[in-house]
């Protein structure tokens, strides 16, 4: 089974959370133009490359009825402005803990797989480079 292939192509960032670390770290954190940054990073219409795969696990979830028979994949795609694709991946083998609450799934494999890929292509890759993420999930 493979879910849907989910493409962000306008993210804001790479995630909220390292956006925020990265503009602690700015000369500009207390300006105007941070403020405009805060309020569109809290906008229920942005997106950020980490949508991408969470987006995707989630259909995986929901198609599956949140019933984890063996191991998945998780793959997302990066395409730079340059036309160069990489690939990234996570390979989930077992779930350490048992239940079928979507709330707990996103809460403890969703999210932090999404990092884990989030952060392999953000040390190989500055965000200015990137055009566009896409992810899908595949049985393994």
């Amino acid at each position: 089974m493979k879910s849907a292939e989910i493409t962000i192509d306008n993210a804001l960032w790479w995630d909220k959370s390292m956006l925020l670390k990265e503009m602690e770290k700015s000369e500009w954190r207390g300006s105007m133009c941070s403020k405009a940054v805060l309020k569109a990073m809290n906008s229920a219409y942005t997106t950020y490359c980490e949508d991408a795969p969470s987006m995707a696990m989630t259909d995986y979830l929901r198609k599956r009825q949140c019933d984890i028979e063996g191991p998945f994949k998780v793959v997302m795609k990066v395409r730079t402005k340059e036309g160069k694709g990489r690939m990234y991946s996570v390979t989930i083998t077992e779930i350490n803990f048992a239940t079928k609450d979507m709330v707990d799934l996103l809460q403890h494999l969703v999210y932090p797989t999404a990092m884990k890929l989030i952060i392999q292509a953000a040390k190989e890759l500055k965000f200015e480079e990137v055009a566009s993420v896409t992810a899908y999930v595949e049985d393994a």
